[in-house]
């Protein structure tokens, strides 16, 4: 349909620039990412996005550029109440790309590990209901956890 109406694939002159105000808070971060990659590697889009600064975190990898603007207020001289202070940023999608990859895989090794320090737990607990004089040792890794939290 948007195709379709901006006349994207007829001959001649067409709209190349898609701007949009939180168009994107209703879907979660896959499906956005997904409609972003298509309006822009598929359709040749520029996409121009307005949303709140707590939503774009997973999203900076799809964009090259950002823009921040803060509001502050002016100087009473009767004129104007604010004066809204803009910071752009120039954005590394490989890198950022590469950065989330990463967070994900310590979160995946954190969740294992829990999970293997829970699992030792309950190995031992049942063990010793059953009377049993020996349980499963958990790992290195997942004792050094259980220190970890221990610790804070």
């Amino acid at each position: 349909m948007l195709t379709n109406r901006l006349k994207h694939f007829d001959k001649g002159a067409k709209l190349k620039m898609l701007v949009n105000d939180e168009a994107f808070s209703q879907m979660d971060e896959t499906r956005t990412r997904d409609v972003i990659k298509f309006l822009r590697d598929y359709l040749g889009f520029q996409i121009i996005c307005a949303m709140p600064t707590k939503h774009v975190g997973p999203l900076k990898p799809e964009f090259t550029r950002e823009w921040s603007f803060s509001r502050t207020a002016a100087a009473d001289n009767g004129e104007v109440n604010f004066v809204s202070e803009p910071d752009g940023k120039e954005l590394k999608p490989d890198r950022l790309s590469e950065l989330w990859e990463r967070r994900r895989a310590q979160v995946r090794e954190q969740a294992q590990l829990r999970f293997e320090v829970e699992e030792a737990e309950l190995a031992e607990r049942t063990a010793s209901a059953k009377g049993v004089a020996s349980a499963p040792k958990p790992s290195s890794a997942a004792e050094n956890l259980r220190s970890e939290q221990a610790a804070v």
